[in-house]
């Protein structure tokens, strides 16, 4: 999960609101530009059906005037209410555009999702074991680029509209065909959106 616009935040939501207790998060992020790399950052709290910013919109560098890239380490959600709750995870533009959906799951009581770099989300039950479904991608209206660069090789990229293909947002897939075989493997073996499409072709694919 990363942020590279200076008007976009993380916000997170239940969908209805909470029977006894509010929810809670724990957020680990870190910003860097091309020159250097802050400390990182420990953010808690609670939320409920209206939505909190959970991971603020990242500031400019006033050094040298370039923006920062806030990058989420690590983020673990709660459920500490008495009822089950469908969690939203949305992108927030600061100048009231549109927020837009695109992380959705649910969490039963005492249940937890929790994402990482490594692994993206997972969802883990009261018994902390994790479990096999939950997680949706809500928006799927993505801005996608082709490059064919042989008869046996292509690369697929999605990201949000608008997109910069310098920044570090976009999900990549490499195809590899070969004797009417297809092999589709992905760039650092996830498929996050935290890849830059301008480097597709020198990225690790599994």
């Amino acid at each position: 999960m990363i942020l590279s616009d200076v008007a976009k935040s993380f916000s997170i939501a239940t969908s209805v609101a909470p029977t006894t207790n509010d929810l809670s998060f724990n957020v680990t992020y870190t910003d860097a530009d091309t020159s250097l790399e802050d400390p990182r950052v420990s953010l808690s709290g609670t939320f409920n059906d209206g939505a909190t910013s959970f991971i603020p919109n990242p500031t400019a560098n006033t050094v040298n005037e370039v923006a920062y890239v806030r990058k989420a380490i690590e983020v673990s959600v709660f459920n500490n209410d008495t009822a089950g709750h469908t969690i939203l995870i949305s992108i927030e533009d600061v100048n009231g555009l549109a927020s837009v959906p695109i992380y959705q799951f649910d969490l039963g009581i005492n249940e937890r999702a929790q994402y990482t770099v490594d692994q993206g989300w997972q969802t883990y039950d009261a018994n902390g074991l994790k479990k096999n479904t939950d997680l949706v991608v809500v928006n799927k209206n993505f801005a996608v680029r082709l490059d064919k660069v042989s008869g046996t090789v292509s690369y697929v990229g999605q990201a949000l509209p608008g997109s910069s293909p310098a920044s570090a947002v976009w999900m990549i897939k490499r195809l590899t065909e070969v004797a009417g075989d297809l092999t589709i493997e992905y760039a650092d073996g996830n498929d996050n959106y935290d890849n830059i499409w301008d480097d597709r072709v020198v990225l690790s694919y599994s």
